[in-house]
């Protein structure tokens, strides 16, 4: 201890005290991809929200499950980069079909004409959802989601349980969670 009568003198330190606990691992910062998808979630619930709005109800179940995907983007967990992914893949398989059925009805005799504006605009949604698809298949995506194995580096990984907790390599056959 420092001597109370010289209020100058320096503190004393054992040098050989307990060192603290070192830091839990910080989380990540979002990366530039997972924003951008997080931006086009927000968008589309509006864009769908809006026009179901405008015809007087509201697809509460569709918005519900967009809300359910962007939190889980937010919170990191794996289940939704998955079924972002899966969803997306499954919304421009949707929309193709429809706007095929669509272009090929509109060129039949006897049926009414789509306007191309329509056929625009269902061109433009189907690209929102193609979107988020290629940027949660990115490296620094699937890094913030840890679904790249960690020993070997590969993006081949499967899931060994329905919730995408603990992951497994294809390559190297690595588990981790």
């Amino acid at each position: 201890m420092s001597d109370p009568k010289n209020p100058y003198e320096a503190p004393h330190a054992d040098p050989n005290a307990t060192v603290p606990a070192p830091l839990a691992a910080i989380p990540m910062a979002m990366p530039a991809p997972v924003k951008a998808t997080v931006g086009i979630i927000v968008a589309l619930a509006l864009i769908v929200g809006y026009s179901a709005f405008a015809q007087g109800t509201l697809p509460w179940g569709q918005l519900g499950i967009m809300a359910v995907l962007l939190w889980g983007v937010v919170r990191q967990s794996a289940l939704a980069w998955q079924y972002v992914r899966v969803m997306g893949t499954l919304a421009v398989l949707a929309t193709g079909t429809i706007m095929l059925s669509l272009a090929l009805g509109n060129r039949s005799p006897g049926h009414p004409k789509i306007h191309p504006l329509v056929m625009g605009t269902s061109l433009l949604l189907e690209t929102l959802y193609l979107i988020p698809v290629l940027l949660m298949g990115t490296k620094p995506a699937r890094r913030y989601f840890n679904v790249i194995c960690p020993a070997c580096g590969s993006v081949r990984v499967k899931a060994l349980d329905f919730l995408y907790r603990e992951r497994r390599c294809k390559l190297c056959q690595t588990t981790w969670r």
